[in-house]
């Protein structure tokens, strides 16, 4: 995987981003965990500004990092995902798994 072309892992473009949810006191670790190697496999610094519930924080840093023809990385907990979605419904097209 490459974060200078598109692949089948990025089909939109080059990975400009990598966020995950900001890691709680005595809580879950993974966002994280999983997140960093990749960021730092790609050279991206690990972005985590947002709490994992609070959706607003997450699309207004995710507008600053989404570029045309690029891919931001978003590793969440599972269960919070649609709260991301519905924080910015026009996304629902450019998500993928």
């Amino acid at each position: 995987m490459s974060r200078e072309s598109r692949s089948r892992l990025m089909p939109l473009g080059k990975a400009r981003a990598v966020m995950a949810s900001r890691v709680r006191p005595g809580q879950s670790t993974r966002p994280r965990d999983t997140a960093k190697p990749l960021a730092n496999a790609l050279g991206l610094k690990l972005q985590m500004p947002c709490d994992k519930v609070d959706a607003s924080c997450f699309a207004e840093h995710a507008k600053t990092l989404l570029f045309a023809e690029s891919t931001l990385v978003v590793f969440w907990q599972h269960e919070d995902l649609p709260l991301l979605v519905e924080a910015e419904p026009g996304w629902c097209g450019l998500l993928s798994p």
